[in-house]
C-alpha cells in the first residue's frame, strides 16, 4: 500500500456535509492501493459532533489531532466542559448512540451577569476582527495550519508518497505547501470551493484580498496537481492563471456512497397508507447563499390564495442556519406557516439520508452568486430518486446535472412567482413523479469519484 498524507479541518465526528467528501476518499483510496494517514483539528475545537459521523471512517486509519494553538481556541477549551472522550465516542458509534456536544466557554457564561458577558463577547468581537483584518489570512485556522506544517520534520511521516489537502479551510493548503517543502512529496490541493472569488467570501481590507490572491497563486504554483469540486471552476482557474495551468486541473464532484444509502434504507420505515400530505425537507446550510426565504414566501403566497392545498403539508429543515434563523423564522410566522415548520439542528449525516429518503420532496436552494457551485447534497438527493425542488440558477451547473439526472423541478433562485407555480403543481398533482436517469447518477458513486483520485496520486508519484 502506498500513503497519502491528509489534511482536512472539516473530519468526522464533525457534523456537517463538508467532511463527506475527504472521509470517503478515505474509505474508498484502499481499493485502488493506497491508505491514508490524516492530520485534521482536535475534537475539543470542533463546534458540533456527533459520533455517528465516525462511522464513515475505517478502523486501524491513523488520524492525528492538532489542536488549535490560537488563543481563542485555547481559552474556549480551558473554559468549557471539557473535551469529548475519544473512547466514549467511539463507543457510542458502535452502539448506534449519536452523542452530539458544543464546545466552548459555556460553564463561564452560566455564571456570569448578562452586562458582564455582554462586554466580554464585544470585547473577543473586536479583537478577532483586529487578528482577523491583520494576521488570519486567509482565514481564522491560519495559525492551526502553521503548526500542522510542522509535523513530521522529525520524522515521524517518514514512508509518505504524497500529500492530499482539501479546503475550506483554506489554510489546509498552507499546511500542504509546508510539509511538500519539508518532506519532498508530491502534493494535491482539492478545493471543495473557491477560495478566491469565492461568492459571499468578502476579505475585509484591500491588502487582505491582495494577499488572498498571493497566496492562492502560491498553492497553485507550487502544488503538483489541483482537484475542483465543480466543471465550472476548470475556466475560472484558467481565466485567471493561464491557460497552462490546464494540464495541473482535474474535476471529481462531489457524490454519494452506495453502501450508506443501501443501509439506510434498510433502517427506514415502511410510510403508511394513510399518509397524503407531502412532506418537504431541506438538509444543509441555511445561509445567505442557499436561503430558504423564497421557498417560504412561495408557500405563504398559496396558503393565502388556497389554505386547503397546504393544510397538511410538512416541511422539515435539517442543518446550520447561524446567524440567519431569526431571518428564516421571522418569515416562517409572517406567512403564517409556524404550524407547518419544523427546524432542527445539524445531525449525523446517515441521519440526513434516512430523512431524505422518507420524504417526499427534496429542496434545494443556490442563489444566482453560485451559478458555478455545486451542492454536495445534490447528489445524495439525487441517489434516494426522490423528487427535488431546486430553487437555483438555471443556467448554472447545478442546475445542468439535476436535469441530466432526471429528478428536478427546476425554477430560479429569486422567482418567488415562478417557485409558488412549481409548488402549487406539485401539490395540485398529488406529488411529481420523477424519472431518474440511474445510468448517469451512478457515475457520482463515491468510490468511482476515488478512483480518479487515485489515478491522480500515482501519476504525481512517478
Amino acid at each position: 500500500m502506498k500513503t497519502v498524507l491528509v489534511i482536512a479541518s472539516d473530519f468526522p465526528p464533525l457534523v456537517g456535509t463538508n467532511t463527506q467528501r475527504v472521509q470517503s476518499f478515505i474509505r474508498h483510496l484502499p481499493s485502488f492501493g493506497w491508505t491514508s494517514r490524516v492530520i485534521t483539528q482536535a475534537i475539543a475545537d470542533l463546534p458540533q459532533i456527533d459520533s455517528r459521523e465516525l462511522r464513515g471512517v475505517p478502523s486501524g486509519i491513523c488520524v492525528t489531532r492538532v489542536p488549535n494553538p490560537d488563543p481563542f481556541a485555547v481559552r474556549a477549551r480551558l473554559l468549557g466542559n471539557g473535551p469529548p472522550d475519544m473512547a466514549a465516542d467511539l463507543s457510542g458509534c458502535a452502539e448506534g448512540r449519536g452523542q452530539a456536544c458544543r464546545t466552548g466557554g459555556e460553564k463561564e457564561d452560566a455564571n456570569q451577569s448578562l452586562p458582564t458577558r455582554w462586554v466580554r463577547e464585544v470585547g473577543s468581537s473586536v479583537v478577532k476582527a483586529v487578528l482577523r483584518t491583520f494576521f488570519y489570512i486567509p482565514d481564522p485556522l491560519r495559525l492551526w495550519a502553521e503548526r500542522v506544517g510542522t509535523v513530521g520534520v522529525e520524522g515521524e511521516l517518514e514512508g509518505l508518497q504524497a500529500v492530499l489537502s482539501s479546503s475550506p479551510a483554506y489554510s489546509c493548503h498552507l499546511a500542504g505547501l509546508a510539509l511538500k517543502r519539508r518532506l519532498g512529496v508530491p502534493w494535491v490541493a482539492d478545493f471543495r470551493d473557491l477560495w478566491v472569488g469565492r461568492p459571499y467570501r468578502v476579505a475585509p481590507k484591500y491588502m487582505n484580498a491582495l494577499r488572498d490572491r498571493r497566496l492562492e497563486a502560491k498553492v497553485v504554483a507550487e502544488c503538483d496537481r489541483i482537484v475542483l469540486a465543480s466543471p465550472a471552476w476548470a475556466n475560472t482557474f484558467m481565466g485567471r492563471y493561464g491557460d497552462d495551468i490546464q494540464s495541473k486541473l482535474t474535476v471529481i464532484t462531489n457524490g454519494y456512497d452506495a453502501e450508506v444509502l443501501d443501509d439506510a434504507r434498510l433502517r427506514v420505515c415502511p410510510r403508511s397508507p394513510d399518509r397524503t400530505s407531502p412532506r418537504f425537507l431541506l438538509t444543509g446550510s441555511m445561509h445567505e447563499g442557499e436561503s430558504p426565504v423564497p421557498f417560504i414566501r412561495a408557500l405563504g403566497a398559496i396558503r393565502a390564495g388556497d389554505p386547503k392545498l397546504v393544510a397538511g403539508v410538512k416541511v422539515e429543515f435539517v442543518g446550520s442556519s447561524g446567524q440567519v434563523q431569526s431571518t428564516i423564522q421571522r418569515e416562517i410566522d409572517a406567512n403564517g406557516l409556524t404550524a407547518h415548520f419544523n427546524i432542527i439542528s445539524a445531525t449525523s449525516n446517515t441521519e440526513c439520508i434516512a430523512k431524505q429518503l422518507d420524504a417526499d420532496c427534496l429542496l434545494l436552494f443556490l442563489s444566482a452568486a453560485h451559478a458555478e457551485t455545486v451542492c454536495g447534497k445534490g447528489f445524495e438527493y439525487m441517489a434516494t430518486g426522490r423528487p427535488i425542488l431546486a430553487c437555483v440558477p438555471t443556467n448554472g451547473v447545478q442546475a445542468e446535472i439535476l436535469r441530466q439526472a432526471g429528478t428536478a423541478i427546476i425554477v430560479d433562485h429569486g422567482d418567488v412567482e415562478a417557485i409558488t407555480c412549481a409548488l402549487r403543481g406539485f401539490l395540485s398533482n398529488g406529488g411529481n413523479q420523477c424519472e431518474p436517469a440511474w445510468t448517469y447518477i451512478k457515475t457520482f458513486e463515491r468510490q468511482v469519484l476515488t478512483k480518479k483520485l487515485a489515478a491522480i496520486l500515482d501519476e504525481v508519484i512517478v
